[in-house]
């Protein structure tokens, strides 16, 4: 009874290239490009009407309420204790 043993040459063997990539990390890939875009854009052209909405009435009333409410929170304030003040002191400095 004859056998033949067959060795594979290891050193030759290719890899098939994975170049391609999934349609969803493609999709991934635009996404986040398209909220970068986004970001930017509200940085550059938008940032006046942002803060007109986020922050609004006068902006050294505002600011000023606002750094009173950080030092408050830091200095152990709760967060509702913080926010109650900061909103009393935009109301109380109203035009």
């Amino acid at each position: 009874m004859a056998y033949r043993i067959d060795y594979g040459s290891a050193g030759n063997q290719r890899k098939p290239l994975q170049s391609k990539l999934s349609p969803t990390v493609i999709k991934s890939m635009l996404f986040v490009l398209t909220l970068v875009a986004g970001a930017v854009t509200i940085k550059v052209i938008g940032l006046e009407w942002v803060q007109n909405v986020l922050l609004p009435g006068d902006p050294a009333v505002t600011a000023a309420a606002l750094q009173n409410m950080t030092d408050g929170l830091r200095s152990g304030d709760s967060l509702l204790d913080a926010v109650t003040t900061f909103c009393r002191e935009i109301v109380a400095n109203a035009p």
